[in-house]
C-alpha cells in the first residue's frame, strides 16, 4: 500500500525546511504527499450567525483566502521541484494541532512532518509548542525540522529505555533512509540513584544493584546490535548513567549526529506534569530532525 506524508506549513523559514525534507522523503518512499495550512483568520473567529459572520460568508472571503493560500503553496512547490509525485493541498480554519490531528485520522499518514520554531524558557513556561503539542496526542510517527536535513541520514541516534516503545523504533530504524556509510547510535541511559536511595539501602547495595543494572543493560544492547545486523551499518554502544533527556543531549552533541529517533508515550494531563516527556524535553533542545515514534497502545485506544 502507497505510504502519504503529511507536511504542515506555516510559510516561515523552518515549515520551508520541512516541507522540503517531505518533498524528498516522498520520492525516496515514492509517497504521496498532503500539504496542509491552517490558518486563524477574522472569519473564522467570528461567532457562528452573526451578522458580520454572515456577511463574510457571503462575499465568499473564506474561499478567496483558501484561494490564495493553495496558490501561496503551489508557488513553493514549484520552487523546490516536486517533481511527478502526487501532491494534495489542503487547507484548515482553524488551529493547526486540530488541523493536524483531524487529517491524520482520515488520512492515516506514515509521517507527520512540522517545522520547529522552538520556544525560548520564558514562552516555554507559559505555552507549549506545536510539535510537543503533536508528539503528546499524535498517535502517527512525528518528525521535527529546525533546519535544512538531508533525506539520508549518516549519523542517527537512537535512545533505549528498552520499554514499550522500543519495538516501534526499531521497525522505523528500518524504513529510516539511511546512507551507506551510516552509522547507528544506539543509547541506554541508567537512572542514576539518589542520595535518598543509597542512605536507605547502603552504598554496598546500591553498588550491586547498579552493577547488574549495567550488566543487564549491556546484554540488552548486544542483542540490538545482533538485531540490526542485517541492516549492514556501523553500530556503536553508548551506556551513560543519569537523566535521559540530559545525556541523550550530551551524546546527540558529542557525535553530531544528525536524527534522534525516539519513543514516546504521550503523556498528558497530571502524569505529564508530574513525570514529563523525555521525547519534548529532548526536542526543546535539539536543532536538527527528530523523530518520535509512539507506543502501540495509544495508537491502538486512539482507533477506538
Amino acid at each position: 500500500m502507497r505510504k502519504t506524508i503529511l507536511v504542515a506549513t506555516d510559510f516561515s523559514d523552518e515549515a520551508f525546511f520541512a516541507l522540503k525534507h517531505a518533498i524528498g522523503l516522498a520520492k525516496y518512499l515514492d509517497a504521496r504527499l498532503v500539504v496542509l495550512h491552517a490558518h486563524h483568520d477574522l472569519p473564522v473567529a467570528l461567532p457562528e450567525g452573526s451578522i458580520f459572520s454572515s456577511h463574510f460568508d457571503a462575499i465568499g472571503t473564506e474561499s478567496r483566502l483558501q484561494h490564495l493560500i493553495a496558490d501561496k503553496i503551489e508557488k513553493l512547490l514549484e520552487e523546490i521541484e516536486v517533481g511527478s509525485i502526487d501532491v494534495e493541498i489542503s487547507v484548515y480554519p482553524g488551529s493547526a494541532i486540530q488541523g493536524i490531528l483531524e487529517l491524520s485520522e482520515r488520512i492515516s499518514p506514515a509521517y507527520v512532518i512540522i517545522g520547529r520554531t522552538g520556544l525560548s524558557k520564558f514562552e516555554h513556561m507559559i505555552t507549549t509548542s506545536c510539535g510537543e503539542k503533536l508528539v503528546r496526542h499524535c498517535n502517527k510517527t512525528v518528525i521535527t525540522i529546525a533546519e535544512e536535513t538531508d533525506v539520508l541520514s549518516k549519523s542517527i541516534l537512537v535512545p533505549l529505555d528498552f520499554g514499550p516503545t522500543g519495538k516501534n523504533q526499531m521497525e522505523e530504524l528500518r524504513r529510516l533512509p539511511l546512507a551507506p556509510d551510516a552509522v547507528i547510535h544506539i543509547l541506554s541511559v541508567v537512572p542514576a540513584p539518589s542520595g535518598i536511595w543509597s542512605q536507605l539501602v547502603g552504598d554496598s547495595l546500591t553498588d550491586k544493584a547498579l552493577a547488574k543494572v549495567r550488566n543487564d543493560t549491556r546484554k540488552r544492547l548486544d542483542q540490538v546490535v545482533e538485531l540490526i545486523s542485517d541492516l549492514n551499518r556501523k553500530v556503536a554502544l553508548h551506556m551513560r548513567e543519569g537523566r535521559a533527556c540530559q545525556e541523550i543531549l550530551r551524546v546527540a552533541d558529542s557525535i553530531k549526529c544528525d536524527t534522534v529517533l525516539i519513543g514516546s508515550i504521550g503523556r498528558s494531563g497530571l502524569a505529564h506534569l508530574l513525570i514529563g516527556n523525555t521525547a519534548e524535553k529532548v526536542m526543546q533542545n535539539f536543532t536538527r530532525r527528530m523523530i518520535i515514534v509512539h507506543h502501540e497502545s495509544k495508537s491502538k485506544s486512539k482507533s477506538k
